[in-house]
């Protein structure tokens, strides 16, 4: 029985005629890369090569998008803790400079000096790039996910 199966496959195989190999390959970034592979008929016209072209290109397409999604989702995280360490730079510096006030035995109010205030002036002006940054690199993740639906 299997036998027959077997001849009957190949006879149909060979009635289709001979076909050509595409080979689709699309590089997503940090040296990975898709591939894919069609066969297809050599009696196929132009419009269904096309078609085969854009069903393939977006498949490629998506999963490229799914591992730029990936990426995205790291850096996200990554600017997130970078903002939490900054936070806490600028706090312990602030701390510190407040107790060298003291340990200097100043009177009255604490003031920073200017080279301390330039100091605290760039956490803050780094606090605001990375907020700046981590709110458009949300945005951007909802729309990528939106795309990969």
């Amino acid at each position: 029985m299997l036998d027959k199966i077997s001849q009957q496959q190949d006879a149909e195989t060979v009635e289709k005629g001979l076909g050509v190999g595409i080979r689709f390959a699309v590089s997503v970034g940090n040296g990975r890369q898709i591939e894919m592979t069609a066969g297809v008929p050599l009696d196929w016209e132009k419009d269904e090569f096309n078609n085969l072209f854009d069903k393939l290109g977006g498949v490629m397409d998506r999963q490229a998008m799914r591992y730029q999604l990936h990426d995205m989702r790291l850096a996200l995280e990554q600017g997130e803790s970078q903002l939490r360490a900054n936070m806490q730079q600028l706090a312990n510096y602030e701390a510190t400079c407040a107790a060298d006030w003291q340990g200097r035995g100043r009177h009255g109010e604490f003031r920073m000096s200017e080279s301390q205030r330039k100091q605290a002036d760039n956490y803050k002006s780094t606090d605001q790039h990375l907020r700046t940054q981590i709110e458009k690199m949300r945005k951007d993740i909802k729309d990528v996910e939106e795309k990969c639906r």
